[in-house]
Order: structure tokens, then C-alpha cells, then sequence
């Protein structure tokens, strides 16, 4: 199954639709928000395999959104975008659970090779761990977030549920 469903959040109009007419070219399924609320309502409908983000919003900015995203569903993959890029707002968003932060202007290649790398990782899990359940797509999304840190983890469940498949799943990643 590969991975198409992208969530677009930006308070310029500009901005979104660039950012639909790349995404939708490349054949991404794309749903746009003007506001961290909008996003938030569309998120708590639908279920998204990525959501791009800009930090500086008016309302309700990238963080704030990042973590009411990732409250909904901890597994999400969030990218921020920002004009006003700084160390300090790079390493907040990645500390708070960010996949990537890219800043304005971005290249239209990195932006797509970014959001590859962050999808073509969850199609590789569904080649390792078989399932139609939104429960395992969450923990696929969640074995990409814990593979990226050096925590610590303990698989938990009864026999026969595919512990091993996931601890050999987070190794791989």
C-alpha cells in the first residue's frame, strides 16, 4: 500500500496551493487548512500518513499544532515550514516530535525527497508487518518515531501479536 495522504497548513493562500499543485502533481492525495484549527478539525475526521506545517501562523502556530496533531495521534509524521528559520525553533520542533524542519524558500526537490524518505520508511514496514487495521498503521508510524531515538522500549502483548515482528521492525529502521 503506499502512502498518499498529506495534510497542507499554511495561513497564506499562496503558500497552500504551491505547496497542493507539487504535492497533487506527484500524484498525493491533499487536503488543505488555512489555520492550526481547521487542521485540527480535519485531522480529528480523517487520518493522514503526513501533515506539512508552517511554524509562524497567525492564531495558532507550527508548535502549538504539532503537538495537538500528534495528541490525536501520536504517530503522525509532521514536517514544519518556515520563513523564519532559527537553531533554537529547529530544535524545538524536532525535540517535540517533528520528522524534518525545512525552511522557506525550500527547494521543490528537497521538499519532495523529504517527504519520500518519511513515506517510502512506512512502505517499507508494510512489506515486514502485514495488516488492514488503523491500530497497525498508527504502530507502523509510531516504530518510525521510536527508531529514530536512542529511548528505550518494551513490546507488550500476548502471544502470537507480532512482538518480535515489531522489535525486528524498530532494528531495521
Amino acid at each position: 500500500m503506499s502512502r498518499k495522504t498529506i495534510l497542507v497548513v499554511d495561513d497564506e493562500k499562496s503558500q497552500r496551493e504551491i505547496l497542493e499543485m507539487i504535492l497533487s502533481g506527484e500524484g498525493y492525495d491533499v487536503t488543505t487548512a488555512s489555520s492550526g484549527e481547521a487542521a485540527i478539525k480535519f485531522a480529528k475526521d480523517r487520518r493522514f500518513d503526513l501533515a506539512l506545517t508552517d511554524l509562524k501562523m497567525t492564531g495558532m502556530d507550527g508548535i502549538e499544532l504539532l503537538q495537538h496533531l500528534l495528541g490525536l495521534d501520536s504517530s503522525l509524521i509532521v514536517i514544519l515550514l518556515t520563513a523564519h528559520g532559527s537553531i533554537e525553533s529547529a530544535k524545538e520542533a524536532l525535540r517535540r516530535g517533528a520528522f524534518e524542519y525545512l525552511e522557506k524558500p525550500y527547494d521543490k526537490t528537497v521538499l519532495l525527497e523529504t517527504i519520500n524518505r518519511a513515506l517510502k520508511k512506512l512502505d517499507e514496514l508494510d512489506s515486514e508487518i502485514v495488516s488492514a487495521s488503523p491500530k497497525m498503521e498508527s504502530v507502523k508510524r509510531m516504530i518510525l518515531k521510536v527508531a529514530r531515538s536512542s529511548s528505550t522500549v518494551l513490546i507488550r502483548g500476548e502471544s502470537g501479536t507480532g512482538k518480535e515482528l515489531v522489535a525486528r521492525a524498530i532494528h531495521n529502521q
